[in-house]
């Protein structure tokens, strides 16, 4: 990837928050692997130059919830993120402020990794226009 592509690219990090340690269905048995990969995800974005974007899934009430303290980055991830969002829905794209925050940054390239594929990163994915270059 060339500067210039990098300067345009933003890492999306999703819902990697202390929030999930503390919901019911939480297993720490695949943990280790997921912060090392993510780290190292983190620090090829940050030596390359891409943005780095945090996002933070919010409810009213629960482990999810600003009151609850746990809306917040996994302690062990080192993350120093360019711009943080809160989303109250599982796409990053829905009332978060990121749009306007990638428009506003030139942003034409995305990463998008997090701590539920299958729910928050692939229904952000979902929200992306495609377009087919010849």
């Amino acid at each position: 990837m060339s500067p210039e592509d990098a300067a345009k690219t933003a890492l999306l990090l999703i819902d990697a928050q202390q929030s999930f340690e503390h919901a019911p269905y939480w297993s720490p048995v695949d943990t280790p692997r997921f912060y090392e990969r993510t780290q190292t995800l983190i620090e090829g974005a940050k030596s390359r130059g891409m943005a780095l974007a945090q996002i933070f899934h919010v409810e009213d009430s629960g482990p999810f919830s600003i009151a609850s303290g746990y809306v917040r980055s996994l302690s062990a991830l080192r993350i120093s993120p360019h711009a943080t969002f809160q989303k109250p829905r599982h796409s990053a794209f829905v009332a978060s402020g990121l749009p306007v925050w990638l428009v506003e940054h030139d942003i034409r390239h995305l990463l998008i990794a997090g701590i539920r594929t299958e729910q928050c990163c692939e229904t952000t994915r979902g929200m992306l226009p495609i377009a087919v270059i010849p």
